[in-house]
């Protein structure tokens, strides 16, 4: 391969040299033509990468007699979705916009609301005695610090067909830091269940907007999702959500049932985390460790699992407020910083492949006019 590819170089290099001799002649009608010629082979090229996509797609990833050419076949078809999904990424540039738009909208209408209807002032004061005011002050610091990070990396993006995928990551970021900023200044909407425990609203308020955000953001990792399983996902997430912030506004078996069906809701984001991270990682893995992308799925899994689980803990009281609420600052930033650096390592690799595919269509170019 080394020898092909010093060869088609080499032929590279030539016709380079004669396209800028072109440049000094007069001789248009041949700079046109070969204009034309470059413009037919990329649509070409354009095509074969499309149709390898789609090839794969129909096979199911089908083993091959060899474990070393599955392997290789594994990045080209995984390496070729991406540079579709590039170029399928320009026609919803406006997603962004969007999404984030609505997701302001329905925070503030939401908040407003849970305020003014379930909103507990004896609440707050017992959350005020248990539960450090430091807490909040590091989860703003250290989202606060990432979301002015990705503003700064969308700042960069604005007329490219990337925005989107910076976009949502300072989006979820953004949502993250106000929450914290709202529970820490008491601006918050803190409930009470009748036996008295405490039920931080504004938390559940968050996570209806930035978790189907992270659904979206991993969608658009993994181009085998198709829109009903997001949709089916997002659907199954709200409803996990507002059966759990009822079943601890709750108590006895009616707390018990609505904690059950939050659990159910559940299940069904299992398969599609698994989808969209071993997808993903398939093709970053090839550019670098192994062990880190296992890393980021495990953790990611486990962290998602973690909310359902310091809630029973919680319900059946086994740990404090303050307990739930560290414990639930650390699952937000491993779901809310992980998923969106995966995101954005995605996006790095995508870009690089467009460049490595503009140069092996030229070395294609220079081997066709030969």
């Amino acid at each position: 391969h080394e020898t092909k590819f010093s060869r088609a170089a080499s032929i590279l290099r030539f016709w380079l040299n004669v396209a800028r001799a072109l440049q000094r002649t007069h001789l248009t009608a041949l700079k046109r033509f070969l204009i034309h010629k470059i413009f037919l082979l990329r649509c070409r090229v354009n095509e074969h990468i499309y149709a390898c996509t789609q090839a794969y797609a129909m096979r199911g990833g089908e083993n091959s007699s060899e474990a070393g050419a599955q392997q290789h076949q594994q990045g080209i078809h995984g390496e070729a979705r991406f540079v579709h999904q590039g170029c399928a990424s320009a026609a919803n540039a406006p997603l962004g916009v969007t999404w984030i738009t609505l997701g302001v909208m329905s925070y503030v209408l939401l908040t407003l609301l849970a305020r003014s209807l379930l909103h507990s002032e004896q609440a707050v004061a017992i959350w005020r005695a248990e539960v450090p005011v430091l807490v909040y002050d590091r989860c703003m610091f250290v989202f606060g610090t990432a979301f002015v990070i990705d503003i700064l990396s969308a700042c960069f993006e604005v007329k490219t067909s990337r925005l989107d995928m910076v976009l949502l990551p300072a989006y979820v970021k953004g949502v993250a830091t106000l929450t914290n900023t709202l529970v820490r200044y008491g601006w918050g909407t803190i409930g009470a269940a009748p036996d008295g425990t405490v039920v931080m609203l504004q938390r559940y308020i968050c996570w209806m907007h930035t978790t189907p955000t992270i659904l979206l953001l991993v969608k658009m990792i993994a181009t085998s999702i198709s829109r009903k399983q997001l949709t089916e996902a997002i659907v199954c997430v709200e409803l996990m959500l507002v059966t759990g912030a009822a079943g601890a506004m709750t108590t006895g078996w009616l707390s018990v049932i609505l904690g059950c069906l939050s659990h159910v809701f559940f299940l069904p984001l299992v398969p599609y985390l698994h989808q969209g991270l071993t997808e993903a990682g398939s093709v970053v893995s090839m550019h670098a460790a192994g062990h880190t992308m296992a890393l980021v799925y495990y953790v990611t899994m486990v962290m998602w699992s973690a909310f359902g689980l310091i809630w029973d803990l919680r319900m059946f009281g086994l740990v404090g407020l303050e307990v739930e609420e560290v414990v639930n600052l650390c699952c937000d930033f491993s779901a809310k910083v992980l998923t969106p650096a995966l995101r954005l390592r995605c996006l790095a690799q995508q870009t690089a492949l467009l460049w490595n595919c503009r140069q092996l269509m030229l070395v294609a170019l220079a081997s066709r006019l030969l």
